[in-house]
């Protein structure tokens, strides 16, 4: 059975008032144009977000909740154009940061100028590249969460056994 409600040119489950979407699961309220999502209230534009409250042209990320143009990102709330980023709120263009909140222009935590923010990250881009690193998702070992009461665990059944091979510590609950 489907159960999916008043959508329009969707493939997935539990979407409701949605359009456009495309191997998504459990999208409500207006949710657009989202290809390989799980959990999105109200989104539009984003490719394999998770478990998010109106992300904007979000990529790889989970938690990016009232979040725009953030990839590889994880529990953003209020942020735009962040990459590589765990745990901000209402940030601006920064890449590699943790824990920040109402910043703007930071690597690595480090605030810069606008102008030397943009040369520093086309430099450190460049470098990732060069050496096939970017582009790939933040290690398990970057998790706030244990790995058995995550969403891998309920919504894919995993094991202890599954959190080594992707990098996920395993500690007491």
């Amino acid at each position: 059975e489907n159960f999916n409600e008043k959508v329009e040119n969707c493939s997935g489950e539990y979407l409701t008032n949605c359009t456009n979407c495309e191997y998504c699961f459990m999208g409500w309220e207006g949710s657009k144009n989202n290809e390989r999502c799980f959990y999105l209230f109200s989104s539009e534009g984003n490719y394999f977000v998770v478990g998010s409250f109106y992300p904007t042209e979000c990529y790889q990320g989970s938690s990016v909740s009232e979040t725009s143009k953030s990839k590889f990102s994880v529990n953003l709330l209020r942020c735009q154009d962040m990459e590589y980023c765990l745990n901000c709120q209402n940030c601006e263009s920064c890449f590699g940061c943790v824990g920040l909140n109402r910043q703007k222009f930071c690597i690595f935590n480090k605030q810069y100028g606008e102008e030397e923010y943009w040369q520093k990250l086309d430099e450190l881009k460049c470098l990732l590249l060069d050496r096939g690193e970017y582009g790939d998702v933040l290690p398990g070992s970057f998790s706030t969460s244990h790995f058995l009461e995550t969403g891998a665990q309920e919504s894919l059944g995993v094991t202890e056994a599954d959190a080594a091979p992707l990098g996920f510590p395993l500690f007491d609950r």
